[in-house]
């Protein structure tokens, strides 16, 4: 059941996801891209849930393109995305719970990585443990 909701929501919302870059971005992100030390983050901001489709479609698109700039034994894998640790663990809903692993694993052909981040707000309301350690040590 869960894959199938993936598949639609991949196929309606995902994949028509049509983003409008700043004049430039190309050129900016390969001159950023030549030099394989520079780190490479982009910003969103969060509205609701559906933001990760965007970030996904920017995610593939922009690992391509750095991707033409780096030889093959150093290609950039792609982005994080925090996501509240509460959605994994069912303290935002049941349904969620069982979309995230699945929306994980299509995430990764989008070469965005979602990581479980414990918030303060899941801490003080469903008493999560944990911090952004292990985002920090990934980043």
């Amino acid at each position: 059941m869960s894959e199938r909701i993936v598949n639609r929501i991949e196929t309606n919302i995902v994949k028509p996801t049509i983003p409008e870059y700043a004049k430039g971005f190309d050129e900016a992100v390969l001159e950023i891209a030549k030099d394989p030390e520079n780190l490479i983050v982009f910003i969103s901001s969060h509205e609701g849930f559906g933001d990760g489709a965007g970030s996904a479609v920017i995610a593939k698109y922009t690992t391509g393109l750095i991707n033409t700039q780096r030889p093959p034994e150093n290609q950039f894998r792609g982005f994080i995305l925090p996501i509240a640790a509460s959605l994994g663990s069912g303290h935002q809903g049941a349904s969620w719970q069982k979309l995230v692993e699945p929306i994980k694993k299509r995430a990764l052909g989008y070469n965005l990585h979602m990581m479980d981040l414990v918030r303060k707000k899941d801490r003080a309301q469903h008493d999560l443990q944990g911090g952004n350690e292990k985002y920090a040590r990934e980043l």
